[in-house]
């Protein structure tokens, strides 16, 4: 009798086996899906701070553009005479070589 009932038990658990490997694999595939949401969820937050990064860069540029354009049109000769002095100074140290 007893070998006649795990022979049963046997047969009664292979019918469950693939009930567990589904659960297992479900929870598996669970677990993966909350890192990748998890994950998801961090991107958006990098692309927000990346987005606001390049707002301030874009805002920083125009504004040293406008100081730029400002300073230009107060200090015009003595930008030009600074340029015209490097450039002669790149001609003379070439001119050694």
């Amino acid at each position: 009798m007893c070998r006649t009932s795990n022979i049963i038990e046997s047969e009664e658990l292979s019918v469950f086996e693939p009930i567990e490997e589904k659960k297992s694999l479900m929870q598996g595939i669970d677990h993966w899906l909350q890192h990748v949401n998890a994950n998801r969820i961090r991107n958006e937050a990098l692309v927000k701070k990346l987005e606001q990064y390049i707002a301030e860069l874009e805002s920083n540029y125009d504004f040293l553009e406008e100081m730029n354009r400002q300073l230009q049109s107060q200090f015009p000769c003595t930008l030009q005479a600074d340029v015209s002095q490097e450039s002669e100074i790149e001609d003379s140290s070439q001119e050694s070589e």
